[in-house]
C-alpha cells in the first residue's frame, strides 16, 4: 500500500463509512492520505467529499487470525468511536454502549486478583458501574454497584481473578444512585 499525505490547514473532507452499522458520515478536518490498495485489502470507508472524493480512507487486510487496520485520516470524536466499535466487533470483543472521552478504564491481574484502574480525566464528575464489592485501593472503601469519580479522580478497584477483565461502564446520565 502506499499513501500519499494531501494534508494541510483546513482540509475540507468528510469520511463515508462503508461497513459500520450506522453507515455514519463523518468530518476529517485535519489531514488526508490518497491510498492506493492493493490484492488482499479491503477499503471499510472512503472518502465522501474533498479532493480525496471516493478513496479509500479506511483499509483492512486479513491475515492469519487477525487482521490489520489503517486510518489514513483524522477523524471527529464520533467517527473514532464508530470505528472502533468495528474493530472491536471484527475480534469478538465488547464495545461500551456509552463513551466519554475523559474516562479510562485498565485492568491488570495477577494469579488471585483482577486490579481495574479507572481515571477521570475531566473537569467534571463522572459515575460508572463497576463490579459491586470491589476494594478500592486508593479510598479504602468497598465499593456498591457504581462509583463517582471527582474531577481528575482516580480509582484502583480489587476484585477477585475472573475470567474476563470487568467491564466497567458509563451509568446512565438519569439515575442519581452513586457510591463514593
Amino acid at each position: 500500500m502506499r499513501a500519499y499525505s494531501t494534508g494541510g490547514e483546513g482540509l475540507d473532507t468528510a469520511l463515508r463509512a462503508d461497513s459500520t452499522d450506522d453507515g455514519g458520515e463523518y468530518a476529517n478536518p485535519v489531514w488526508g492520505e490518497w491510498i492506493e490498495l492493493h490484492d488482499g485489502t479491503d477499503a471499510v470507508a472512503h472518502y465522501a467529499s474533498g479532493e480525496l472524493d471516493g478513496r479509500a480512507a479506511i483499509t483492512r487486510r486479513p491475515r492469519g487470525d487477525g487482521a490489520a487496520w489503517y486510518v489514513s485520516c483524522v477523524l471527529e470524536p464520533d467517527g473514532m468511536i464508530a470505528l472502533f466499535r468495528e474493530v472491536l466487533a471484527d475480534v469478538g470483543l465488547p464495545a461500551r454502549a456509552r463513551t466519554d472521552i475523559h474516562l479510562e478504564a485498565v485492568t491488570r491481574s495477577d494469579d488471585t486478583t483482577d486490579y481495574t484502574f479507572v481515571l477521570n480525566h475531566g473537569r467534571g464528575e463522572l459515575t460508572v458501574d463497576v463490579p459491586e464489592g470491589a476494594h478500592d485501593l486508593l479510598g479504602g472503601i468497598r465499593t456498591g454497584d457504581r462509583l463517582t469519580l471527582p474531577r481528575f479522580g482516580a480509582a484502583v478497584l480489587a476484585t477477585p481473578r475472573a475470567g474476563a477483565a470487568p467491564f466497567i461502564t458509563l451509568s446512565e446520565p438519569t439515575d442519581s444512585r452513586s457510591t463514593d
